[in-house]
């Protein structure tokens, strides 16, 4: 895969995992916990649509609070449009959630740090409504 491809999978990877988390589908609470916060950086910053401010220890807390809180959850991202440099990579996408017939629609910017091994950490990702 390249670059562009592995930004991509991990953006639909992590929207599948924290979907299943506000599910409660998993046999394995701590290893999903776990795979979801892999790949964040430990300088993670984000600044969601409802204007909360949460850096990695805020998320890394947050996320348990948020286990099962919406069974009918789905997400769907559309859009990806990705930007690359040496070290780089700046992902925009489209984020619709319909949590129990609640229909929520944002537009994301991620930025993400581009690892020697290959992996991508996300390190920055502003939301907004739209």
């Amino acid at each position: 895969m390249d670059k562009k491809e592995i930004v991509q999978k991990e953006i639909l990877d992590f929207h599948q995992k924290i979907e299943d988390w506000f599910k409660g589908n998993t046999n394995d609470k701590e290893s999903l916990l776990s795979d979801m916060l892999d790949n964040f950086h430990p300088h993670f910053y984000m600044k969601g649509s409802r204007g909360n401010e949460l850096d990695y220890e805020g998320f890394s807390n947050w996320l348990p609070t948020a286990f099962k809180r919406f069974s009918q959850i789905k997400i769907e991202v559309s859009e990806i449009k990705i930007h690359l440099t040496d070290m780089h990579a700046l992902a925009e996408y489209i984020e619709t959630q319909n949590a129990d017939g609640e229909i929520n629609t944002r537009k994301a910017s991620a930025v993400f740090v581009l690892n020697p091994d290959g992996r991508v950490s996300w390190y920055h990702l502003l939301e907004e409504w739209i």
